[in-house]
C-alpha cells in the first residue's frame, strides 16, 4: 500500500496515480493528510457532520489529520514500512508531486 501525504493537505488518488513508478506500483493507493509538526494524531469521534469534519479535518470525508505517530499507527494495523521518500529535484516535475511531499509504502505483513 501507497501513502502519499502532503502537509496540511489530502489529494486525489488519480492524482498521486501519475506519480508512480514502476518500482511503487501496486494495486492500492491512499492519501491521507499529516501535520508533521504535531506530536500524536489527532481525531474526535464526536465530530460526525460535513460541517464539524470540514471545520475540524478540512474535508468532509476525514475523520483525523495523523501527526508524527503516523508510522506507528500504521504498523499497529499490520503494515511494514518498506520505503519513505520526500520529493525533490526531478521527481516533482516528473512526479506530479509537491517538493518535499512524502510518500510512504508500506507491504501488508504476511
Amino acid at each position: 500500500m501507497i501513502f502519499s501525504v502532503r502537509h496540511n493537505k489530502s489529494f486525489k488518488a488519480n492524482a498521486f496515480g501519475a506519480a508512480l513508478t514502476p518500482s511503487l506500483c501496486c494495486s492500492e493507493r491512499e492519501t491521507v493528510p499529516i501535520v508533521l509538526g504535531w506530536q500524536e494524531t489527532y481525531e474526535n469521534p464526536a465530530i460526525t457532520g460535513d460541517e464539524g469534519r470540514m471545520l475540524h479535518f478540512g474535508q468532509e470525508d476525514h475523520v483525523r489529520f495523523y501527526g508524527r505517530d503516523f508510522r506507528r499507527r500504521i504498523a499497529a494495523g499490520g503494515f511494514t514500512l518498506m520505503d519513505e521518500v520526500t520529493a525533490t529535484g526531478d521527481a516533482v516535475i516528473s512526479h506530479g508531486l509537491v517538493r518535499g511531499e512524502k510518500v510512504f509504502v508500506f507491504q501488508k505483513a504476511a
